[in-house]
């Protein structure tokens, strides 16, 4: 159905992953730049082993523990303006979501529509060349009974031709139609072979 394709495109097309992870992303840029005016601890150790070959003593080793405190009192609002900054971009990555999401959506529907189209066409079309076998049909039985022309034959032939000529043109438009819909769908190429006939 429509919507269910709807909801398959949506979980399945990586544009609009990207814009996800695009905001997520931001966010943390965000984060990152407001931690710049918090405290930062750091702790540390080391652990030595000295020996020095050839003079007559033993091993030597130490240690160190320590922490470090840095905290910048004041940045000039640097970091709040990068903050500002990375909000804003949390507010296009969202609304380039909405954006490419509604495009998916216009996709889907467009090719859902396009394919059901091209499929009432091939009812149509296969309906049509049996009129014409019908018609041809009827045309030689008239001209062996002696009250058709030849050229009511040939016309017959030609209406049939036709006909079933449309018929594979709708096939081919139904084909056509169900490659764009899975394109629309999921992340297949544009060049994705699909030949599926009803």
């Amino acid at each position: 159905s429509l919507e269910e394709s709807i909801v398959q495109a949506f979980k399945n097309r990586a544009e609009l992953e990207q814009q996800l992870v695009q905001r997520e992303f931001n966010e943390q840029q965000r984060r990152a730049a407001l931690s710049a005016v918090k405290p930062q601890v750091s702790v540390f150790g080391n652990y030595n082993v000295l020996d020095v070959f050839d003079d007559g003593f033993d091993l030597a080793d130490g240690y160190s523990l320590g922490a470090r405190l840095r905290w910048s009192l004041y940045d000039g609002g640097a970091a709040r303006a990068r903050a500002n900054q990375e909000e804003t971009d949390i507010d296009i990555a969202e609304t380039q979501f909405a954006d490419q999401r509604s495009q998916v959506r216009l996709q889907v529907e467009q090719a859902y529509y396009d394919l059901r189209a091209n499929f009432d066409n091939i009812q149509t079309a296969s309906v049509e060349v049996e009129r014409s076998r019908e018609a041809l049909r009827l045309a030689r039985l008239r001209f062996q009974a002696g009250v058709g022309t030849q050229s009511e034959v040939i016309d017959a032939e030609s209406e049939l031709t036709r006909s079933e000529g449309n018929r594979v043109r709708a096939i081919l438009g139904y084909n056509r139609a169900l490659a764009a819909m899975v394109r629309s769908v999921s992340n297949a190429p544009a060049t994705a072979d699909v030949t599926i006939s009803p």
